[in-house]
Order: structure tokens, then sequence, then C-alpha cells
């Protein structure tokens, strides 16, 4: 991070409905590495979109299949 911010990863279905927040919290600048471990999460079978944000803008947002 360049400055303060706030970071929130965020996980949808395909038709765009939040599921789950993996992590929301403020953060320091620096250089961060967050383990998400998908088969713990307790999605059921289907598609999803991981969305990373900060100060509510998308910076990546990554598709995957569960």
């Amino acid at each position: 991070l360049h400055e303060d911010s706030k970071v929130k990863i965020e996980i949808y279905d395909v038709s765009g409905k939040l599921i789950k927040t993996v992590l929301d919290k403020n953060q320091a600048y620096g250089k961060y590495v967050e383990k998400i471990e998908i088969a713990k999460l307790s999605l059921t079978k289907g598609n999803y979109i991981l969305q990373l944000k900060i100060n509510d803008t998308i910076k990546k947002s990554v598709k995957f299949i569960k």
C-alpha cells in the first residue's frame, strides 16, 4: 500500500451478489500478503469472483470455480 488504506477482500457469485467478506480492515502503509483458503470458506460448488478493494476502489478481480 502506498498510504494508509481501507482494504476489503470480498467474494461474489456470478450474478454480483456478495457472498462473503474475507477481509475488511484499515491497514498502514506497507506490503501485505493475505492467505485465503477457499476450501475453508464453506462455499457451494459454482463460479465466484474474488475482489480486492482499496479505499472502495476495485484493484483486482479474479474469477474462480469451486
